[in-house]
């Protein structure tokens, strides 16, 4: 799988913010961006995991 890039992100923020997908499908969206992209900084990859770890409610 390639990495994704920024534009990769901000599709997908605005696929999410307009839910046009599901919590759990943002979840592992993230989870796999977090996962493929190794140049991440340690506070966004704790920021992502905290997202994608989270309790729906």
């Amino acid at each position: 799988m390639r990495e994704i890039n920024t534009k990769d992100v901000a599709a997908v923020m605005d696929i999410v913010s307009y839910e046009y997908i599901t919590p759990s499908d943002a979840k592992g969206l993230s989870k796999e961006f977090a996962s493929t992209n190794s140049m991440l900084s340690d506070e966004i990859r704790l920021f992502l995991k905290n997202f994608y770890t989270s309790v729906d409610q």
